[in-house]
């Protein structure tokens, strides 16, 4: 989701996550409408400061349907309109999200809500980035056709259909970053890993996968997402790395979902289908510490050299907690009784 990434220090993690627990098991703590502070999420950061961690997701309601939140060093805030946030990027002192409800993709700045135009029936937001005041949205809409969705990204609410190259299968946009005058968007056309850069359409890979993450750094162009076999890869510049599997089973499918580079180096987030929550720098994987092997993480960023990743975990009863964790360290967003996932992060340097 973006990504930007798409985008702490030793006392700080020590006195950070005995305060967010505390106040992470407050069962009775009411969401806030939407917090005031500055934000922002880099590549390289400014002075050592004790940093705010945002993180996007949603909750099940006491109704059981899923409401759009996010949370700020483990506090609550609603997203009035929506069902799933899944993108956050923070830009000065503006809070940008993304999400959906039913079949709209929604736009908060701010706490508030606005419903992206489609040109179809469904639209639905995948990813966000912010360059020169500019918000850029990664997303899909079927454009009429409920049988296969489309990709696309809007501009300032401005919708921009991309090609897929004559395919008629469903296709998707899911994650976007921009680079001076470039925009790069990633996501599938024809069950396969693409990237537009500027609208025109390169495949990564002949063969199925998806782009689901992207990061520009400089020259660099770094995607993460799954190649055949549902085996977790990267590319950096167009060039593949799939990403190894864990000790015990190797051979696991898995999936790399949020992409982040920090001084030349990229950290992928992600899972395997038997072994759970994982991370890679460069291509060493690393296992996060779950109570169960169903966790998954779904997004990643570091702050000097602190790693942040966000994700969910389920304790085998179906009710997902929302999670993330600082260098390994689990901190639990929700409680364990209502469904809940924490889908995209971001650091704000003090």
């Amino acid at each position: 989701m973006t990504t930007h990434l798409k985008p702490c220090f030793q006392l700080f993690i020590l006195a950070s996550i005995l305060f967010l627990l505390s106040s992470c098991s407050k069962s009775n703590q009411k969401d806030a409408l939407h917090p005031i502070g500055n934000n922002a999420k880099l590549e390289k950061l400014g002075p050592l400061n004790d940093p705010d961690v945002y993180v996007a997701g949603w909750e099940d309601s006491v109704h059981l349907s899923p409401r759009a939140k996010y949370w700020v060093n483990g506090v609550p805030y609603s997203l009035p309109g929506g069902e799933y946030a899944v993108a956050i990027a923070l830009s000065g002192s503006d809070v940008h999200i993304v999400g959906t409800k039913s079949d709209n993709a929604i736009y908060w700045k701010n706490g508030v809500p606005t419903t992206l135009v489609k040109t179809g029936y469904t639209a639905i937001a995948n990813g966000i980035t912010v360059f020169n005041g500019d918000v850029y949205v990664a997303g899909s809409d079927d454009l009429g056709n409920v049988l296969s969705n489309r990709p696309v990204y809007w501009k300032n609410g401005i919708q921009v259909q991309l090609t897929t190259g004559g395919s008629t299968i469903s296709s998707s946009a899911k994650d976007i970053a921009v680079n001076g005058t470039n925009v790069y968007v990633v996501g599938t056309v024809d069950s396969k890993p693409v990237i537009w850069k500027n609208g025109v359409l390169s495949y990564l890979s002949d063969t199925p996968g998806m782009a689901l993450s992207i990061a520009v750094i400089g020259a660099d162009i770094y995607i993460c997402g799954y190649d055949f076999g549902n085996r977790a890869a990267y590319w950096k510049n167009g060039v593949k790395v799939i990403l190894p599997g864990g000790v015990f089973n190797p051979d696991a499918g898995r999936i790399a979902t949020g992409i982040y580079v920090y001084n030349g180096v990229p950290y992928c987030a992600g899972y395997t289908w038997s072994a759970g929550a994982k991370y890679w720098i460069n291509n060493s994987i690393v296992a996060l510490p779950c109570e169960t092997i169903e966790a998954r993480a779904n997004d990643i960023a570091v702050f000097s050299g602190n790693i942040y990743v966000a994700g969910l975990e389920d304790p085998n009863n179906g009710l997902t907690k929302a999670k993330y964790w600082i260098n390994s360290n689990p901190i639990n967003l929700t409680d364990g009784t209502k469904r809940a996932e924490a889908m995209s992060i971001a650091i704000k340097p003090n």
